[in-house]
């Protein structure tokens, strides 16, 4: 098994590097190394868009939903559409204009815009603010991820520590069409693994019983239905929420929260350096949503 998650961990790790590498060789300028020259292929962010904004919305984490709630936190992946529809909408809308005022970022295009330099700062203070978290909390998935599939062996500490720097390292090297090229690479890879794992899963079992049968879920909870349009309680920890917490309330608003992601000055950025915008609706229609 270990040798296993070691060929797991180091094809993947060997062509991050040689792309690095390779993108390095043919950058010319500092443009070139920072946003790819504005040239990126439209095949690199169908891709890239549709696993960043997967990821962004927590996969694992809306699984464990599922699990203890049942098909009412299912609805929650109704979020994607929201998020594939305001990225359809938005990114095709900045890209042309900041071709319009010859701008590379989203701070650039609205400091021309409103011709106000001070909005600069605040979109860079907007970005970060965005970017760390969400930095942060992919960092963390996929630490968690490694440590439970090196069963301990690596401890999610040292998986976030190691991860943190081979990321620093080819994206270094290589500068953003590295990062890009390798983050649409291990998107379409994790998208044929789930395929596969689905097509292996269905064929073993066979009829799977929580199609039939519903998830076993806590007594109180409604594993089928949604509780309700909206319910007052006396806070979470404090009063149980009769049926489940998540509501029709309670999934619009996660759906709303979860627009952000595809709308983010960061995430602006990535449609920014497509060299044309044909990929957008393509990319949040038929992949992601």
């Amino acid at each position: 098994m270990q040798g296993l998650l070691t060929i797991i961990l180091v094809l993947p790790a060997a062509y991050a590097l040689y792309m690095a590498a390779q993108v390095s060789r043919r950058v010319n300028n500092g443009s070139d190394h920072l946003d790819a020259g504005a040239s990126l292929s439209n095949w690199t962010y169908i891709f890239t868009a549709a696993g960043v904004l997967v990821a962004g919305l927590g996969p694992f984490d809306q699984l464990r939903l599922v699990a203890s709630y049942g098909f009412q936190a299912n609805m929650l992946f109704l979020s994607i559409v929201c998020m594939g529809l305001a990225g359809a909408l938005f990114q095709k809308r900045l890209w042309l204009a900041s071709r319009i005022l010859d701008a590379r970022s989203p701070g650039e295009v609205f400091a021309r815009y409103y011709d106000s330099p001070s909005i600069r700062i605040y979109m860079l203070g907007v970005a970060f603010l965005f970017a760390v978290p969400l930095a942060s909390y992919l960092l963390s998935e996929a630490a968690g991820l490694l440590a439970s599939a090196s069963a301990g062996a690596i401890s999610r500490l040292s998986a976030v520590f190691y991860i943190g720097v081979f990321t620093f390292i080819f994206a270094a090297l290589g500068g953003w069409r590295a990062v890009v090229y390798v983050t649409a690479a291990l998107s379409v890879l994790m998208g044929l693994l789930v395929m596969f794992l689905g097509g292996v899963i269905t064929t073993a079992l066979g009829d799977v019983a929580l199609f039939h049968d519903g998830l076993k879920v806590a007594q109180g909870v409604l594993g089928d239905a949604i509780p309700g349009v909206i319910q007052f309680t006396g806070g979470l920890g404090r009063t149980p929420a009769a049926g489940g917490v998540w509501t029709a309330l309670a999934i619009f608003s996660f759906a709303i929260s979860s627009v952000g992601i595809a709308i983010g000055p960061n995430f602006s950025f990535l449609g920014l350096t497509t060299k044309a915008g044909r990929g957008f609706a393509f990319s949040q229609v038929w992949v992601v949503a």
